[in-house]
């Protein structure tokens, strides 16, 4: 099992880049999220909602 944690001496490399992938898709997560609301604001002002 440690040898699969190790990643074979590249352990530093491959985790690293996971939680690289991970927080830049939170990230992109999040802006979708916040342009996703703002349309959506903007969408009830132009249909008189709000």
């Amino acid at each position: 099992m440690s040898d699969f944690w190790s990643e074979g001496g590249y352990a530093f490399f491959v985790w690293t880049s996971y939680a690289v992938s991970l927080i830049g898709l939170g990230v992109m997560a999040g802006f979708t999220l916040n342009a996703y609301r703002k349309a959506k604001q903007a969408l009830a002002r132009l249909e008189g909602k709000e």
